[in-house]
């Protein structure tokens, strides 16, 4: 059975490319694939899983495009599921979030509200210590 790729990822965070050898030299299973049924892989180009599961080496799931338009797929992929990833953690706000899991507007009074709750607890610490009472 074929695992997903985020099923395989986080089992193993550092995923390696499966390997064979062919005639004697190590080789990404995929590239021996794609070069058993094409040829050689032309200078410039790398060979592009079309479903994203790098576990899933058949002709079929193989496309051999230039490095260059590779890594813009993979960036546009990584941008949008870091969108979604990184939300304000306030139900329904659904803004990027700047720091703590907030979004500028949420962290405000996030950072408001525990400075509220520190000089309150500071005052009532100071009361109580000048009032004699332990």
């Amino acid at each position: 059975m074929i695992e997903t790729l985020k099923q395989y990822a986080a089992k193993k965070p550092h995923y390696q490319p499966p390997k064979v050898y062919v005639n004697g030299k190590r080789r990404r299973l995929s590239h021996a694939t794609w070069e058993a049924a094409f040829g050689p892989l032309p200078l410039g180009h790398v060979i592009h899983h079309r479903n994203g599961n790098p576990l899933d080496n058949t002709v079929e799931n193989l496309a051999c495009i230039p490095f260059g338009q590779h890594s813009a797929e993979h960036l546009r992929a990584w941008q949008q599921n870091r969108t979604l990833r990184f939300q304000c953690s306030v139900e329904g706000c659904g803004q990027p979030h700047h720091a703590s899991g907030f979004c500028m507007a949420h962290y405000d009074d996030a950072r408001r509200d525990k400075k509220r709750a520190y000089d309150l607890a500071r005052y009532y610490h100071i009361k109580r210590r000048d009032s004699g009472g332990g």
